[in-house]
């Protein structure tokens, strides 16, 4: 009864890994691409 629950759990938290890793990413590269317009 606990494994359905176990696989939800697993899934979530790797759905919320990935979110977390596309906006760190997202925000590094915007962070770059502000860099380079403030130094042109």
């Amino acid at each position: 009864m606990l494994s359905p629950v176990r696989i939800f759990l697993s899934g979530l938290l790797l759905f919320l890994i990935k979110l977390v890793v596309i906006l760190y990413e997202g925000l590094l590269s915007y962070g770059c691409t502000i860099k380079t317009f403030i130094n042109l």
